[in-house]
């Protein structure tokens, strides 16, 4: 183990240092600009078939039947938080996605078409390439 280590520091030369200061210096500010504290969002859009359906209140609980191309998608609303609860569909995957809150979260029934994303005035990300 000794002699990885001299052998290491033989090779390193100034310059690497310099690197290996500025990656780690980058690696912060890249943690700091993109894995901030989370904004929740206050409300939510729900789209059908590409369009806007409807905007709901988040702190607002409650729950909403959004009409679909295959059917009635149900969504529940509780706390500051929404999901799907039931859907026509057959892989039930919008369903498994279970609860989202974050600014720029979305939650998607393909099949029925039905989409649902939290609105927020600075969005951590897009939870589509997150």
């Amino acid at each position: 183990m000794n002699r990885t280590i001299q052998a290491l520091k033989q090779r390193l030369v100034p310059g690497d240092a310099l690197v290996v200061v500025s990656a780690l210096i980058l690696l912060g500010v890249l943690y700091s600009n993109y894995w901030r504290e989370a904004y929740f969002g206050n409300q939510a859009a729900i789209l059908v078939a590409g369009k806007h359906w409807a905007n709901v209140d988040l702190f607002q609980n409650q729950w909403i039947d959004v009409p679909g191309v295959l059917g009635i998608s149900k969504l529940q609303v509780e706390d500051g938080k929404i999901r799907f609860v039931q859907s026509p569909c057959e892989g039930k995957q919008c369903i498994y996605q279970g609860w989202i809150r974050q600014g720029g979260e979305l939650a998607v029934c393909l099949p029925n078409k039905v989409s649902v994303q939290i609105l927020s005035a600075d969005p951590r990300f897009d939870s589509i390439n997150f």
